[in-house]
């Protein structure tokens, strides 16, 4: 006679680990919550996320651009550079190495469901040219960019640019 004890626990302890790791919010997405642009800065990001490596990044009028990857996707960070034009005084002019805002761009493709929002707390609009939908939580500056119920990427965005970020996204000008 076998002893089926252990296959029967080791079952019992898959069958209860499953649901609870599929209902949870990734990791990813926690870490993009806690940013605050305008407060937050280059250190905290690269400790937020242990495992980025910086693919590129590139200075433009007062600001600069970094792609990290990723073992779970791509973030790009545009962080205020320190010398900001005067045209460009609402968008950068902050302390060098403060983020501005932040976007993510799972590997893997989230079921939009899986983030748990409470959806009568955000804004809804869709892109003039695709049908590419937004769920903006306008208060905590989080712009989640939707196709066929799958997440895209989410921006985090300081909550006084929302105007900017509704018209950049319907019409894909800044």
């Amino acid at each position: 006679m076998t002893n089926r004890t252990p296959k029967a626990v080791l079952l019992i302890l898959v069958i209860l680990a499953v649901p609870s790791a599929f209902g949870q919010i990734p990791d990813w997405y926690a870490s993009l919550k806690t940013i605050e642009p305008r407060v937050s800065s280059k250190i905290e990001i690269e400790e937020l996320f242990l495992n980025a490596r910086v693919g590129k990044s590139f200075v433009y009028k007062g600001t600069e651009s970094v792609y990290y990857e990723t073992v779970d996707g791509e973030l790009s960070v545009l962080y205020a550079a320190g010398n900001c034009p005067d045209e460009r005084k609402e968008i950068c002019d902050f302390e060098k190495d403060t983020v501005l805002e932040a976007i993510f761009f799972p590997k893997r493709k989230v079921r939009f469901s899986k983030l748990k929002l409470k959806m009568q707390y955000l804004d809804f609009f869709v892109e003039d040219d695709n049908p590419t939908e937004h769920y903006v939580d306008t208060k905590a500056g989080l712009d989640h960019d939707v196709q066929r119920k799958k997440l895209l990427h989410v921006k985090v965005f300081h909550p006084s640019m929302y105007e900017q970020v509704k018209r950049s996204a319907r019409t894909g000008n800044p």
